[in-house]
């Protein structure tokens, strides 16, 4: 692991719906990656409770796949990063658990999706009425339309 964590820029955004989400951007101040060395391939990893997407070592709940293979039918070999804490660990996983965690990422993927609609909409919108309050103004004509 890296001796410098990672420093963390918080931005909050209110949604329209009045749902306020937290962006995290983190930045490796010295540039590397904290990495795990692979685990030789023994038996899949396929505990019930196990969830993929979540850090064993902080418990954040956004770990994603840096890379996979599958070693044998129904065996996955798969590189997994943690954004909140570096953690990069490699392991073989059974197919039951690995669908259960592309259902996660496909779940996470809508809801950033879905995030990312409203957040654009909000956005528009306050382009919008800006727009329109400029015309109101008369502070935009057909010259401003030209092109050079």
């Amino acid at each position: 692991m890296s001796e410098h964590p990672p420093h963390r820029a918080h931005h909050h955004v209110q949604l329209p719906g009045g749902r306020e989400i937290e962006v995290v951007y983190l930045d490796s101040q010295d540039g590397a990656a904290p990495t795990a060395a692979p685990k030789p391939a023994n038996q899949p990893t396929d505990a019930p409770g196990e969830a993929l997407h979540v850090c064993p070592s902080c418990a954040g709940g956004l770990v994603h796949p840096l890379d996979w293979s599958e070693e044998t039918p129904g065996r996955w070999r798969v590189r997994l990063r943690c954004p909140d804490c570096g953690k990069v660990r490699e392991d073989v996983f059974g197919q039951t658990l690995i669908e259960r965690f592309d259902d996660e990422l496909d779940r996470a993927s809508a809801e950033l999706l879905s995030d990312l609609r409203q957040i654009t909409y909000a956005n528009m919108s306050e382009e919008i009425q800006r727009f329109a309050r400029a015309l109101d103004l008369d502070l935009i004509g057909p010259a401003d339309f030209q092109r050079p």
